[in-house]
């Protein structure tokens, strides 16, 4: 039921496009702060296209080639795995802050999605509030306003005598305020499938919180090497 939400990372790219032009807002700003979120705001309208400049693909829908979600420590005792997954929601994302410390080498920000919603063939097993779940066949996932909070810690190093930035480490935190589920062919039965849909929406809260950190890592595991590929490719003295 949880999944990897491939979320508004791509948004690190801390500009706005004016025709073919990028720029990016410099840290001497007085006006730092409003800048980055400003920019990354319209990022988002950019990337309603692939930006092959940065190696950026769009927003549209995006597709991990697979999910895999790990059990929880409570009552969400089940391996999840996912395939063929289609995202949409991005370009609908919020940028409701964004700093970056420049003596700490901190990046922060904090993105809303009114309406994310995953669709994808899933493969469950295990147990969910005690009950067995086994199954396999397509599923959607939508969670309602979805707040991401990143913390990315940076740290320079240099390539062709330029300076870059690598991420050293990335802290993720997620909150949502409802969550719909829908298993199809769970047990390869439909009243069964539905009387454990309605048990799973029903119970939405305990699932959510039960696999969070899970869901987090997952989240970072895509998001990092995407990041990551924009750093090596600008250097810090055109990003900040």
């Amino acid at each position: 039921m949880w999944f990897v939400q491939f979320t508004l990372g791509y948004l690190i790219v801390l500009q706005y496009c004016d025709g073919e032009r990028f720029t990016f807002c410099k840290s001497n700003n007085k006006d730092f702060d409003n800048c980055l979120k400003r920019s990354m705001q319209e990022a988002i309208k950019l990337l309603k296209d692939d930006i092959p400049e940065y190696n950026l693909t769009n927003l549209k829908v995006v597709r991990p080639s697979k999910v895999t979600i790990q059990a929880g420590v409570g009552a969400v005792q089940l391996i999840q795995n996912y395939k063929n997954v289609e995202i949409t929601g991005y370009l609908d994302a919020v940028v409701k802050e964004a700093h970056f410390d420049t003596n700490q080498e901190i990046f922060n920000f904090t993105v809303t999605i009114p309406q994310y919603i995953q669709k994808a063939d899933y493969w469950l097993d295990g147990n969910v509030l005690a009950m067995p779940v086994v199954g396999s066949g397509p599923s959607v996932l939508q969670l309602d306003n979805l707040e991401m909070k990143h913390i990315l810690q940076l740290e320079k190093y240099t390539k062709s005598d330029k300076t870059y930035y690598k991420i050293k480490s990335y802290d993720l935190h997620m909150s949502i305020t409802k969550a719909h589920l829908r298993f199809d062919n769970m047990f390869g039965n439909k009243m069964l499938s539905d009387n454990l849909n309605t048990v799973l929406n029903e119970n939405w809260e305990t699932l959510f919180n039960d696999t969070k950190s899970s869901i987090e890592e997952a989240v970072i595991a895509v998001l990092k090497p995407y990041i990551q590929t924009f750093f090596n490719e600008v250097p810090t003295e055109e990003l900040f």
